[in-house]
């Protein structure tokens, strides 16, 4: 359960810096679950109280990461970090007292838990399902869609991205430029079934030579500064 621990504690550390994947908050999320079963077990009212408060901030964490439809990270309060850090240590501390016990635990909210159950989809049922089909080497998507605007108040409207499944499997994909729209970069997503990073990069790289479709970066104009008023301008008739 060594490896449990580790994997959670990378995972609560990512959501810390605001770093965090989906599946990373999947983990702590699991991590929680087994310890409210713990808890529940060894009638720890207590400790439950805490994992609910855990809970509850996690939920917070994914509302705003999902808020243009797409997993992207953000940024947590640090009454959340408080609040999850409290449930991780519950975690660990029960990892450790009772392993054997919340091994099986573990194990049994893990293969319950959305993460889980949305690899097979993703993985066996998804990418390499779409493979074997047409007898394919790789599945190539846009990585995503044009450049977005990002607004004061709503924030960033995501249009989406063609890199999830991968994502979610556990798979690798490669991104390479394909373009650009208004200036601003397109890229193309190569994707493939496991252990495939070899093909996808010969494929990735034959891209690449033939479409030259890769352009130097730039910067935009920079908006010139506001003319300070005159005199003239600023007085006011009597």
């Amino acid at each position: 359960m060594k490896q449990a621990i580790q994997i959670v504690l990378q995972a609560f550390q990512a959501l810390r810096q605001g770093v965090a994947t989906e599946l990373q908050w999947h983990e702590v999320v699991t991590a929680m679950r087994v310890a409210d079963a713990v808890a529940i077990a060894r009638g720890s009212k207590g400790a439950r109280a805490h994992i609910a408060q855990a809970c509850q901030a996690l939920e917070g964490i994914r509302a705003r990461a999902m808020q243009a439809g797409a997993w992207k990270p953000v940024d947590i309060y640090f009454a959340e970090i408080d609040a999850v850090d409290v449930g991780v240590e519950i975690f660990t501390d029960q990892v450790s007292t009772a392993p054997a016990d919340t091994g099986q635990l573990y194990a049994h909210a893990c293969s319950h838990s959305d993460r889980c159950a949305a690899v097979e989809p993703a993985g066996e049922q998804g990418i390499d399902a779409a493979l074997k089909a047409d007898r394919l080497d790789a599945l190539i998507v846009p990585t995503t869609g044009p450049a977005w605007v990002t607004t004061l108040g709503k924030g960033d409207t995501f249009p989406g991205a063609g890199y999830g499944a991968a994502a979610v499997a556990g798979y690798p994909s490669l991104s390479v430029p394909m373009g650009q729209t208004r200036g601003l970069p397109l890229g193309l997503l190569f994707m493939g079934t496991a252990w495939s990073e070899p093909r996808l990069i010969a494929l990735a790289y034959a891209y690449e030579q033939r479409s030259h479709a890769r352009f130097a970066p730039g910067y935009a104009p920079s908006v010139p500064p506001a003319t300070p008023a005159t005199a003239s301008q600023t007085d006011t008739p009597d």
